[in-house]
């Protein structure tokens, strides 16, 4: 489980990861789309031998200083995950911590820390988007959307749905039932301070631009070496 990490100080095992928070958007008060970061909640809906269960991950990211963290939780098991600049850190429930390095242009450790806005964007580049009506979320109006394609996709993981509030910054991202797991993302708290730093200790010969922290923290295990 590639995700995930934590609000507050939180501890993992005998592990604390302090993340900073400063001023927060309040609910009902129009966001500003010049904000560098936000939180945000994804919740996906499975269907398990008749049973529905739930994938829900929250975090929040700065793509200024591009680090961030989510943690998630499925099936009752808890998954963690940082990112530094390119550096990947995760840990699964009772598990030692991971590294990698993210690749890809931008370089991102989880799908969930792309810019929405961006994600918007590629929206708008494969099909129009027709009005709904007006709904609210947290408290602020925004108008909902849903995407009519160019052409035909087959993709089932392809956002549908998308809630913008009156600055045209995106509030929501939906997937209705069809042939994939219905999906909601949510953003909110725009302008919130996001502060990671590296859970566990890189070895001086990993692959990163990161200085190996010489003091008590646990080694990093090196995925893929």
């Amino acid at each position: 489980m590639r995700s995930a990490v934590i609000p507050g100080a939180l501890a993992i095992a005998t592990l604390t990861l302090p993340v900073a928070c400063g001023a927060e958007q309040q609910s009902g008060q129009p966001a500003d789309a010049g904000e560098s970061s936000a939180r945000f909640s994804d919740v996906t809906t499975y269907l398990m031998e008749g049973e529905k269960q739930e994938e829900v991950i929250t975090g929040a990211f700065d793509w200024a200083k591009w680090q961030g963290w989510t943690k998630e939780t499925y099936g009752g098991s808890t998954g963690l995950l940082v990112q530094v600049g390119d550096d990947c850190f995760s840990q699964d429930a009772g598990e030692d911590w991971k590294h990698w390095r993210a690749s890809g242009k931008p370089a991102f450790c989880s799908d969930t820390f792309w810019p929405p806005q961006e994600l918007l964007d590629e929206l708008r580049s494969n099909g129009n988007l027709e009005s709904v009506g007006q709904e609210e979320i947290r408290g602020l109006s925004t108008t909902h959307y849903r995407v009519v394609p160019n052409e035909d996709t087959d993709d089932p993981e392809q956002w549908l749905d998308v809630w913008l509030d009156e600055g045209d910054v995106v509030h929501r991202f939906g997937r209705p039932a069809g042939e994939a797991s219905p999906q909601v993302r949510e953003y909110f708290d725009f302008g919130v301070g996001v502060d990671v730093k590296p859970p566990c200790r890189v070895e001086p010969d990993a692959s990163t631009t990161l200085t190996p922290d010489k003091g008590k923290q646990p080694r990093c295990i090196e995925e893929g070496v």
